[in-house]
Formats: C-alpha cells, structure tokens, sequence
C-alpha cells in the first residue's frame, strides 16, 4: 500500500545555520502581499478559537502551532531575531514559503462525474449544443449529468456532431425524462466509452420511444426500448457498419389469424434494393413452415400467432448477411419448429441503418434492440 504525507499542525522552522530558528518571527500574509497590510489571521487550534499574534513568535526550538483558512492561500515569511530575546527590529528574511494552503483533514468524497466548464445551449428535449469541436468529451456512449431548470438528469450520449458548433444527442432510460430550457451544465462520466474500466455498454439501456432524430450508434452491449402503441411502422434509427451484429426481441399482444410474409418484417436501409435471394419461414397456426424467394431487401419476422419474437444474429456483413429467429406463442412455449434461418444474398449493398420495422396491422408493442459486436 502507498503511504500518504502526515502534515501536522506543529512546525519546526530552521535558518540558514541549519539549527533551529529559535524565536523567530513568522508572518502569515496572503500569497503575493507584504505585511503589515497583507497579514492574515492563522490559529493554535483546529476550532479557531484562539488566533496566533501575527507575526507569530516561534519557541525556543523553533516551533509554533499553525491552523489555516480552508480555500485561503498565503505566503509564509521566516525572519530571524537577532537579539534573541523578541525584541527590537527582526533580521533579515530567511526564507519564504509561497502560495501554501491549508490541507483539508475532512475525507474527499470521490465522484465520478467530470466538470467539462462548457456552456451547453439548449436545442430540445433531448439536445444541447456547445461551442467548438467537443466530440471527444461528448463521445458517443458517454453518461452524462445535465444540470437543469427541472433538475438533474443523466442520459447518455447517442448521437454527438461538430459542424458550425458541436450538437449532442441524449437517450434517456425512461422516455419521459427530458432536459429543459434551463440546462446550465452537462458534466460527463469519469470514463470514456472507448477502453473503459467497466464493461462496455453493460447494463446501459436507452428508451427510443419517441425519438425522430438522426440515427445514432449503439456502443457494444447497448440496448435501445421502443414503447409503441397502434403503429403499423417504427423507424428503429440505429446506425449500422459491416461486421456488426445485433439482437432484437418484439413483444406484443396475441393476435389470431395468419398473415401473409410481406406482412411483419425488418427493412434494412429503409430502401428497397432489386432482386435479393431471401430464404424465410412462414409460421401459420398449423406451424406449417414455407420456404420462398422475395424479391425486396427484407427479413421476414413472423406471420400467425405470435406474441413474442426473438430475432438473433441479426449479421451487417455486406456479404452473408443473414438472421436466425425464433418465437414463443401465446400459449407462453417456445416453438421449436418456429426456428428459421433468413439470409440476404447481397454482396454489393452495405448497410447504414438497421431499418424499419413494418407490421402488418396496427399494432402495439415494447421492442429491444441490442448490439452484440
């Protein structure tokens, strides 16, 4: 273990003999002044109770007790007494102790939040703006703590750009917190998203139910909510790169009745992009699995009765893309024979956007989408 410096409240000051300065004077002035004008008051005791002479006149072995104003700087002059005695005119300066303040003896409570000193300038709900380029203190994936109107918020950070000034996207884990008008500060977390102490992403969820900005970018372990209610479409707004992976998990209300493959899927890329092989499985209540060819960039999701999806491996590689899903029926069982494997044979196309999800009817439900690698 690594010891720590004992400042103590009792002095030995020593002169230029190397011996002790005994009766010295010493003066106790704020940093940068000159006695008398610039003396200040020290203390024998911790309470503050009893205030030293100033100048102080130190023992017969060069002592003197010495308690300082917290948050005050002061210079220390050391004069010798040439007679010995305290009296008469003090000799020449033999030293001087600059810019010394006092050491606190309360604990330090740690915090692992870091003060940028940036003004932000509030934007909307969920964005602020600052001057300068400052995406490298306001990177993506960054907890950050706004001090507003409303109080403190903590958000995360999912989408930060410099063009005329540096704009920064928040999420929130519930959707209906918010930062105001009032925004004054936005601390940042101690780390950084990149090579940080704690696992990256662990545990970090962000609700996206009623964003429409930009598409932002899940850090590695993120996991983004959407509460929808009575929508036949939801722009999942999360940027994508080649050879990253993603999981996603929709769960809504039982349904009756089978539906048609085109009816529920995932559109990559929002576009639709020519003649792209797709392999899918089609789930009816007799859970009869049908095997076809589309001719659109889409993965189906499910079509029947189903109340719960899980689709796994979600692949971005521009080639191989492909996913594997799996659902439960409203019975609550896991439908083994409900496993499919979709894959998107296009090897020019790259993806920018996971896409949109579309259903086949009005619809609602909570959807999870996790970035894997």
């Amino acid at each position: 273990m690594t010891g720590v410096i004992a400042v103590l409240p009792t002095h030995t000051f020593f002169n230029n003999n190397g011996t002790p300065c005994a009766n010295g004077r010493l003066h106790v002035i704020g940093a940068n002044t000159s006695p008398p004008s610039g003396n200040l008051p020290s203390w024998i005791d911790k309470a503050q109770t009893i205030v030293n002479t100033n100048p102080i006149i130190l023992d017969a072995l060069g002592q003197c007790s010495l308690w300082l104003e917290a948050g005050q700087v002061y210079d220390l002059l050391l004069k010798d007494d040439p007679l010995g005695a305290n009296t008469g005119t003090p000799g020449s300066t033999i030293r001087t102790y600059e810019d010394v303040s006092g050491a606190s003896s309360a604990l330090i409570a740690p915090t692992q939040w870091v003060v940028t000193g940036l003004t932000p300038s509030f934007a909307n709900s969920r964005t602020f703006t600052v001057v300068g380029d400052q995406t490298s203190i306001y990177s993506v994936g960054r907890r950050v703590r706004s001090l507003n109107t409303g109080g403190i918020k903590y958000g995360t950070i999912i989408a930060s750009v410099y063009g005329a000034v540096t704009t920064v996207t928040l999420g929130f884990q519930n959707n209906t917190d918010a930062i105001d008008s009032g925004i004054s500060a936005v601390d940042v977390g101690l780390e950084t998203i990149v090579n940080t102490a704690s696992q990256t992403g662990d545990g970090s969820i962000i609700d996206m139910s009623s964003y429409s900005g930009a598409d932002i970018r899940l850090a590695i372990g993120q996991t983004c909510v959407y509460n929808i209610a009575s929508v036949t479409s939801l722009p999942l707004r999360i940027a994508t790169g080649d050879n990253q992976a993603y999981t996603l998990d929709i769960t809504y209300p039982y349904r009756v009745g089978a539906s048609n493959i085109t009816a529920n899927y995932l559109q990559p890329n929002n576009t639709v992009a020519g003649v792209l092989s797709v392999i899918y499985s089609n789930f009816y209540s007799t859970n009869v699995m049908n095997v076809a060819t589309l001719t659109t960039n889409i993965f189906a999701i499910d079509g029947g009765n189903v109340c719960y999806r899980s689709l796994t491996d979600i692949c971005t590689k521009t080639t191989g893309k492909n996913m594997v899903s799996r659902y439960t029926g409203h019975d609550g069982t896991f439908q083994t024979n409900g496993q499919a494997i979709n894959v998107w044979n296009d090897a020019v196309t790259v993806w920018t956007s996971l896409g949109t999800l579309q259903f086949n009817a009005s619809t609602t439900a909570r959807v999870l989408v996790k970035r894997v690698i």
